[in-house]
């Protein structure tokens, strides 16, 4: 899902959601979540931290990159998501 305007670069946000069973639509300007503004990547990387049980050394292993560079991977997506969570 997009999360960024193409046109102008600010973020974009959720104005209507719709069943697709009985086609009730809620209309109203609706931010999206944080987890939603990061990149799928960002996003996929999170999901193998929480199933991993949050063990860096695993998923290092699994990534096959050295934990360091895990650890920089995980410092990187915490600060970005305090920028986020600031805006």
């Amino acid at each position: 899902m997009p999360v960024i305007c193409p046109s102008c670069a600010n973020e974009l946000v959720v104005e209507k959601l719709i069943c697709n069973f009985c086609e009730t639509q809620v209309v109203g300007n609706y931010k999206l979540p944080l987890f939603l503004k990061l990149t799928n990547d960002e996003q996929e990387f999170i999901m193998q931290f929480f199933i991993s049980s949050g063990s860096l050394k695993d998923m290092s292993k699994q990534m096959d990159v050295s934990y360091p560079t895990m650890r920089n991977r995980v410092d990187d997506l915490i600060n970005k998501i305090k920028t986020l969570s600031d805006e």
